[in-house]
């Protein structure tokens, strides 16, 4: 039986851990429409909550949601998930959609008010990203300075 993971879990994921949760990712294949999606890892929430500082999530609806710049295609494509459930998830981050998963607001408001946590969440994701095997023209830093689509 899985453990039920903690606001930390999701905060700050070790490299190990986020390395484990890139391989499951790579492995997921694409649900079907109506088909209930796996729970999102926190190395896709850290990259959601990324993609949310260059990103409106608000101007975009699950009918437009196709139209939704990069990051958010790129997301989906390697999450393996509709880029409706990219902007969903960034909702949920910033509190604007009511119903996220547990820690989602929370995570939210903590990286808001401490970049540096953040930083380090983001910062190990992409290096565990980097030792499985996903290069950058897969998953660009994009919030590297001068990144652009």
């Amino acid at each position: 039986m899985p453990t039920e993971r903690s606001l930390r879990d999701v905060l700050e994921p070790s490299v190990a851990e986020a390395e484990g949760q890139w391989k499951l990712m790579l492995d997921r294949q694409p649900t079907e429409p109506g088909e209930r999606q796996t729970v999102f890892t926190a190395v896709e929430v850290v990259l959601c909550h990324a993609a949310a500082q260059l990103v409106e999530h608000r101007k975009f609806g699950s009918s437009t949601a196709q139209g939704a710049p990069e990051p958010v295609q790129l997301l989906a494509t390697l999450f393996r998930r509709p880029p409706s459930s990219i902007l969903a998830k960034m909702a949920n981050l910033d509190g604007s959609r009511p119903h996220g998963a547990k820690f989602d607001r929370a995570a939210g408001i903590v990286w808001t008010a401490d970049p540096d946590t953040f930083g380090r969440s983001y910062a190990a994701t992409i290096l565990a990203a980097r030792r499985c095997g996903i290069d950058p023209a897969t998953l660009p830093d994009f919030l590297a300075p001068g990144w652009s689509a």
